[in-house]
């Protein structure tokens, strides 16, 4: 087995100058966030779901079956 060698981690002020960036940074995201959900609570809702067009669906054997939307 290797020998492994300790890092011993000092706080200093590079790791607060990163710590008030992550800081920035995050605020900025959480204005992001906020923008794009007031944008999609503007749109309006469809007044019918669309469903995307898929596979024909089938039964445990593998027979294509027909379904109804009621």
């Amino acid at each position: 087995m290797s020998k492994k060698d300790k890092v011993s981690l000092v706080r200093s002020e590079d790791f607060e100058a990163v710590d008030q960036e992550l800081a920035e940074a995050m605020a900025l995201l959480d204005s992001v966030n906020d923008r794009v959900n007031s944008l999609l609570q503007a749109v309006p809702e469809p007044d019918m779901p669309v469903a995307a067009p898929g596979p024909p669906a089938s039964n445990a054997s593998g027979e294509e079956v027909s379904v109804s939307e009621d």
